[in-house]
């Protein structure tokens, strides 16, 4: 292997005061107001309000300093996972890591990955949407990308390439899906869920990874 090893995988400290809490939502003001009740209905129907009330309960509950905040939500969440200890042992302990991942679930992805990777260490990053990054207490695990139009999300696209390639430098873990999206089916209701077509960010830091 060259200088940073590629691992594939298939398959939060202080609080925030209760009423500042972000509101978790794909929906945003540059959209149109038809687009943002479609999306605000779906996730509605898919149990965004639960999932907030399981953030603001976790908020207010005291919390492990040694516990990574992957680990706590997974906690919080109740996510049951099976995982081989052989597998885990594969991870290595230390030197720069980039973990690439598919992305079929949604956000329990990111959160088992690393929590799973977190079992071995510690110094994980995960690229992410920006509209996820909006906890202040996953701020220091989380590097969003912007997928919107305009100068602004360009900049937070490049800043997050930045850092990422900074943080591997360094000799630690990034974990990336590089579909950039959540695996999805070409047909509602039928067919396989399939990745989007990867993007160009994953050979860029492959081939600065050396490998």
């Amino acid at each position: 292997m060259g200088r940073h090893d590629v691992f594939t995988l298939d398959f939060l400290q202080p609080s925030l005061p209760v009423d500042d809490a972000p509101v978790f939502t794909y929906s945003t003001p540059q959209q149109s107001w038809g687009r943002r009740t479609m999306i605000r209905v779906i996730e509605r129907l898919s149990g965004r309000q639960r999932f907030e009330r399981i953030y603001r309960n976790w908020q207010k509950r005291p919390r492990d300093a040694q516990e990574t905040i992957f680990t706590s939500a997974v906690r919080a969440l109740g996510v049951q996972h099976t995982v081989a200890e052989a597998d885990l042992a594969r991870i290595p302990a230390a030197g720069p890591l980039l973990v690439v991942a598919n992305h079929p679930y949604g956000i329990v992805d990111g959160l088992l990955i690393g929590h799973l990777i977190s079992t071995r260490r510690a110094d994980v990053k995960l690229i992410c949407h920006s509209l996820l990054a909006q906890p202040v207490e996953a701020r220091d695990i989380l590097l969003p990308v912007d997928f919107g139009p305009g100068t602004e999300a360009r900049r937070t696209s490049a800043e997050t390439r930045r850092r990422a390639v900074e943080w591997l430098d360094r000799g630690h873990v990034v974990i990336i899906f590089p579909a950039g999206g959540v695996a999805t089916s070409l047909r509602a209701l039928t067919g396989w869920a399939v990745d989007f077509a990867w993007h160009p960010i994953i050979a860029r830091l492959a081939q600065r990874a050396g490998v």
